[in-house]
């Protein structure tokens, strides 16, 4: 009888092991009414646990949704059709409840004007030019900056990187008006070649009127090479 009672305890033990060790591991396909009841928890502390861990991937998606899909999907529709004001057979305006009455008009127009407008045309060649140009010059003036500035060590170096930096702390209305007064036809530069016998007083040359891509470019230059050599930089140290 003794041995017989010990057999059931050990069987039972082993039961009970059995089963603890398939509600603890998550692998195993086959489990228990028993630990059946602890999965709505257990989910919930795993959604819970990746929202934390993905929260901010989450938020940045929202946020482009919110301004950046939201606002596509309401111009893109709205750019298919006009109101046009409903006419009789003798050309005048219908009225209705004393107001001349309208209807929506579908068209495509808006969408062709974007391929046969020249004018359209033209400002996309003007954005790429200053884009490609002013990425280029900015990269071959960061680069050699922030190589100089990471893996060689000469005297000023700290003077000279804090000046690097001032382009970017300064307001862009700042740089604007400081690059006017450098390029106006008697401007700081205009000066200085008027000094050295190189510019007649009375014929200046207007850098921002005959070359306005020019002053827009290199404005932009000094306004992102700092962010450009910040980051360049920080990859190289």
């Amino acid at each position: 009888g003794a041995l017989a009672l010990q057999a059931v305890s050990l069987h039972n033990g082993l039961f009970d092991w059995n089963l603890e060790s398939r509600c603890a591991s998550p692998c195993l396909p086959s489990r228990s009414s028993s630990c059946r009841s602890d999965t709505p928890m257990a989910l919930l502390r795993k959604t819970l646990g990746l929202l934390l861990r993905h929260g901010f991937e989450l938020l940045i998606i929202g946020l482009l949704a919110v301004f950046l899909l939201y606002p596509i999907a309401y111009v893109i529709p709205s750019a298919t059709h006009y109101e046009e004001t409903v006419l009789d057979a003798q050309g005048k305006p219908v009225l209705a409840n004393g107001q001349p009455a309208k209807q929506d008009v579908w068209t495509l127009y808006f969408f062709r004007l974007l391929v046969t407008n020249e004018f359209l045309w033209g400002c996309l060649l003007n954005s790429l030019t200053i884009a490609f140009t002013t990425t280029l010059l900015t990269s071959v003036i960061s680069l050699p900056l922030a190589y100089w500035f990471t893996r060689l060590r000469f005297p000023g170096q700290t003077l000279l990187a804090g000046f690097l930096l001032v382009p970017l702390i300064l307001p862009p209305f700042v740089g604007a008006l400081g690059l006017e007064r450098l390029l106006n036809p008697y401007g700081t530069l205009n000066l200085l070649l008027m000094n050295l016998g190189l510019m007649q007083r009375s014929e200046p040359f207007d850098w921002l009127a005959r070359a306005g891509l020019f002053g827009v470019i290199l404005l932009e230059v000094l306004h992102l090479y700092p962010i450009m050599y910040l980051n360049v930089a920080a990859a190289l140290a």
